[in-house]
This record gives C-alpha cells, structure tokens and sequence, in this order.
C-alpha cells in the first residue's frame, strides 16, 4: 500500500515551544528541591522567558522556590530576571506566598528586587494582611518598611476589629462560643478564611492547654 507523500513543516515555532517548556520545567523542579548547581546550569542552557514560563498552577519558578523556602535558588532565580509579581491561578504573587508562609529572607529579596507589596490576591488580601494574620511579625515589619502607605492601616484596622469582636460578640459561657464553631459550615469558607480559621482554632487550643497546665501545677 502507497501513502501519499507528507511535506514535513519548517514552522520553528513548536519546537521552540517545546524547548521553551521543557526548560521551564526543569528550572521549576530545580528550584523546588533547592538545587543550585542544576539550577544554575539549566538557567545557562535555557532560551529567553523561560526563567518567567508559569505551569498548569500558575506557579512560576520563582514560586516554587518560595513555597519550599529555597532563599539560594529565589536568589539565583531573580539574578536571571525572575519577575516578583506574576500572579498564580488565585491571585498570589512570589510575595503572598512568602508573607504567608513565613519566610523572611525570600521577603527581603523579593522587596530588594522590586517585589510590590500592594498587590492583592483574588480574596482581596495583601502580603502585609497574610502575614499579620499567620503572625509573622518580622516579616510585617519589614513589609511596613517597604510600604508604610499600604501595610499600617491593615494592621490597624484588623486590630480594630479583633478588639470589636472582643467586646461584642464572645459569649459569657465560652462554651457557647466553642459550640457556635462546631455548627459553622466551613464549605462556605473560601481558602484564606479557612486558613484564618485554622490558625484562631490552634490559638485557642493553646491557650486552653496552658491553662489546663497551670490549674495542673497549682494543685501539685
């Protein structure tokens, strides 16, 4: 049987696009395991925009240094161009995801490198708000530094409110309270107020503990 002849494209472009991806995704699995010198060395061998390609999640390179805490790949990253303020599939910048996350020396690059820290998430949060509600005071501060403008009101305005919910809504009972939280329909919760939720929900078991250990060591 005889096939009809098929002219191959000379069409470069995918390709380069396959190169272009396939760089990309070795740079991303570098950066995520914190591997410097292959890091390095995929960088050197890789075409222009590479350093800058998101993947599926929207998570650039750069993010997924971040997300593990990699401040020797963030910093290799940036020298090759890295761009601080692309935004993953919820909004989040390289920024968000440190503030959140709590490391300080990949927020004190990313803001070395020009990172903004007024951008905000698709929920409408700041790195300076991710940061004060997971109680990453340092980094805070170093954001307030950054943009006194953009982070001292949302310190104030939450403090402002926690004082508010103090004094209005907790129940004399605290059991009353703990029960509310029982009944609560946490589906409607988007993933920063779930997040928010865990964190309060942890402080509170805290504190309950401690106090189960001071009555212990005032009947000893």
């Amino acid at each position: 049987m005889r096939f009809p002849f098929r002219k191959h494209s000379t069409d470069p472009a995918p390709f380069m696009q396959f190169t272009l991806d396939a760089s990309s995704s070795s740079i991303s699995r570098h950066a995520e395991k914190g591997r410097i010198d292959d890091l390095e060395e995929a960088l050197r061998a890789a075409p222009e925009g590479a350093v800058n390609l998101v993947d599926a999640h929207g998570f650039t390179p750069l993010m997924h240094a971040i997300t593990e805490g990699h401040a020797a790949a963030v910093r290799v990253l940036l020298s090759y161009g890295a761009a601080t303020d692309t935004r993953n599939l919820d909004g989040e910048t390289a920024l968000h995801l440190a503030a959140s996350i709590g490391y300080e020396e990949c927020v004190s690059l990313l803001l070395m490198h020009g990172a903004d820290p007024s951008l905000l998430t698709t929920a409408g949060k700041s790195a300076a708000e991710l940061a004060f509600t997971m109680g990453h005071h340092e980094i805070l501060r170093a954001l307030e530094q950054a943009a006194p403008a953009t982070v001292v009101p949302i310190e104030s305005e939450t403090l402002k409110h926690k004082d508010s919910f103090k004094s209005t809504t907790i129940a004399d009972d605290p059991r009353d309270l703990a029960f509310t939280f029982l009944e609560t329909d946490f589906s409607k919760l988007n993933d920063d107020s779930l997040g928010e939720m865990k964190t309060i929900l942890e402080m509170t078991l805290e504190k309950v503990v401690a106090e189960e250990q001071l009555r212990q060591q005032h009947r000893q």
